[in-house]
């Protein structure tokens, strides 16, 4: 799974909207995490041991500045965890449903 994402994301056309994606992260993400705290929804957060796209500090980072959020450390995992660890997905949305489901 690790591979087949590998290929995905070096296509050129996927390479350029990660690049206009990161340029814009540098001005827009300092403005959104200073409003973290403000946040109150259930938060799941999975963090993959493999992905070399977004590292285990961001999954640390959102734990700590997110109240109420639950994080989970997926082994064996890359940047793909919707198509490869379904079931830890499919848990993390149940738990977030469950709670603010009545």
């Amino acid at each position: 799974m690790v591979e087949r994402g590998r290929w995905l994301f070096s296509r050129p056309g996927a390479l350029l909207a990660s690049a206009r994606d990161w340029r814009v992260l540098e001005t827009e993400l300092p403005l959104l995490a200073a409003r973290y705290g403000t946040l109150h929804l259930p938060v799941e957060i999975l963090s993959a041991n493999q992905d070399r796209i977004v590292g285990g500090r961001h999954a640390e980072y959102l734990a700590a500045h997110l109240a109420g959020a639950h994080r989970v450390d997926v082994d064996d995992a890359g940047h793909q965890l919707m198509s490869s660890h379904t079931a830890q997905v499919a848990a993390a949305v149940q738990r977030a449903v469950a709670r603010v489901s009545p």
